[in-house]
């Protein structure tokens, strides 16, 4: 504890003058209060950040990102304001980079996943998030936070956004992982052999073939109806893309078993290196310093998307059920060989390091949810109800988070 508060004790007393790269200006100290920052902007110019959020004004989705620009916007004194191109106006999801790059755009949401030769090391995490827990509450909040501190901790990660003039924010902006839905009850292998599972990814391809299913790869907008017309018998997917899809009118049976290995596709908070470079020290300070603020919301965002759709599958009259033994070992097996394959591979310069070290950040992040008094008190099947009378408040574990794994970054 006393050498926790010896390094963030010497960290902030650097932060308090200019060194290294960074922006020009007066520095203000990490944890300082909303007057320190409105004092260091009071002689700087206005900035508008331009960004672009995925979803409408006012949307669940992009709750996070709204409480963080109003954060940001109060503490700056109006001094920072942020101008949103909603649903995605200004470039598709798989060309935000793109409009980032280009000046288009300062802020936006890049999902690596879309474009996997683009970035390479990125969708080399999807396989190494192969180790996290995927149960709602602890596995959730775990995972973000070892992703978070791997993705900064690996240079070749960073590297990637570099290169293409982009700095990472929030580098796991994880709001949960996949769930199998389906017209009616499929827990085995029997019961999955012969069908087309609708799967976005190569992991979870892999992890269907071994269940004797087909994967297909569809629109999300052809979700519903591909279920509805029986193009596809079932679909792999997670929380949030059940909900845009509505896939629980049409299939409500969920199989579900969270301490199985499965794969997810991160998406990336990510800034115009071009502007972020040409920001004021004290406002690069003060967008990175409320990350914990985006990250609280995102935490709870990610809760009230479970509640939304055990809620909706309730009302379907639809079950969650776990994976039969059979049908365990063979996404046990699928997973062990995707690793395999990776371990063997040249996504990376040193593929085996890699993974051990995100195996490392995961096992590290594990415990700590429940240790700092987040459990897993109700499952899938009954976390609506449960979520209703629970007093759930994140700030407190993404303040420890922004401490741990943000503040070794801070602008200075």
């Amino acid at each position: 504890m006393v050498i926790a508060v010896v390094v963030a004790v010497v960290l902030a007393s650097c932060a308090e003058t200019r060194s290294g790269i960074g922006g020009s200006g007066p520095a203000v100290p990490y944890g300082a209060n909303a007057d320190d920052y409105r004092s260091a902007l009071a002689d700087t110019e206005p900035v508008t950040i331009y960004v672009q959020a995925t979803n409408p004004a006012g949307s669940l989705n992009i709750s996070d990102l709204e409480m963080y620009m109003k954060t940001v916007t109060e503490w700056s004194g109006e001094k920072i304001t942020f101008d949103v191109a909603y649903s995605n106006a200004i470039a598709k999801a798989e060309d935000a980079d793109d409009a980032l790059e280009d000046g288009r755009i300062d802020m936006a949401l890049v999902i690596p996943g879309y474009e996997p030769s683009e970035f390479p090391v990125s969708n080399a995490m999807a396989k190494a998030t192969l180790f996290a827990d995927q149960s709602p509450i602890e596995g959730t909040l775990s995972a973000t936070s070892w992703m978070t501190e791997f993705a900064f901790s690996s240079p070749e990660l960073t590297e990637e956004f570099e290169e293409k003039r982009l700095k990472i924010l929030n580098p796991a902006n994880f709001v949960g992982g996949p769930l199998m839905f389906c017209p009616q009850s499929r827990t085995d292998l029997s019961a999955f052999k012969g069908t087309t599972v609708s799967s976005g990814s190569t992991e979870h391809s892999a992890q269907v073939s071994a269940l004797g299913a087909s994967p297909v790869s569809i629109p999300y907008s052809d979700v519903y109806e591909g279920v509805q017309r029986g193009v596809v018998d079932c679909v792999v997917t997670a929380a949030t893309g059940a909900i845009a899809t509505n896939v629980v009118d049409v299939a409500p049976q969920v199989t579900f078993s969270p301490d199985l290995p499965a794969t997810s596709n991160p998406a990336v908070w990510a800034f115009s290196a071009d502007t972020w470079n040409s920001l004021p020290l004290a406002a690069q300070q003060l967008l990175w310093d409320k990350l914990s603020v985006l990250y609280a919301v995102q935490l709870e965002k990610s809760m009230k998307l479970y509640a939304e759709v055990s809620q909706q599958i309730a009302e379907a009259g639809g079950s969650v059920k776990p994976y039969t033994p059979g049908a365990r070992r063979s996404i046990e097996q699928a997973s062990t060989a995707l690793l395999a394959e990776f371990a063997e591979s040249d996504a990376v310069p040193d593929p085996s390091t890699f993974l051990a070290g995100a195996r490392a950040a995961a096992e590290k992040w594990k415990p700590i949810p429940a240790e700092s008094g987040y459990r897993n008190e109700a499952d899938l099947a009954g976390f609506s109800e449960w979520f209703t009378t629970a007093d759930l408040d994140f700030t407190e574990y993404a303040d420890r988070v922004h401490r741990d794994v943000y503040l070794p970054h801070r602008p200075s």
